[in-house]
């Protein structure tokens, strides 16, 4: 199973509240009440829940979709993709 993909970080930059398919506390890429909701897969009602409580409650949209954004920049951009990068880079040459 794939619980995860590049839509998902596209939608966290693009500031919105996000509902995902997942479950086991996948995907990891999104925090559950906070950056978005994750309904278990295959299952009609909670998907339907958390549409309708997203689509008539615009300040829980708007907070999610807030945190979202702000894990985006400082979690998913380029700078901290790349200072981790850096790290590994550094523990690897010291190991060899």
């Amino acid at each position: 199973m794939e619980f995860s993909g590049l839509k998902l970080f596209d939608y966290k930059a693009a500031g919105l509240a996000i509902i995902v398919s997942g479950r086991d506390g996948q995907p990891a890429t999104i925090q559950h009440g906070v950056t978005g909701w994750i309904v278990p897969p295959g299952e009609d009602a909670p998907l339907s829940d958390a549409m309708q409580r997203l689509a008539l409650d615009l300040k829980l949209r708007q907070e999610m979709g807030r945190a979202a954004r702000l894990q985006a920049e400082t979690t998913h951009g380029w700078q901290h993709t790349a200072m981790n990068l850096e790290r590994i880079f550094f523990t690897v040459s010291k190991k060899v």
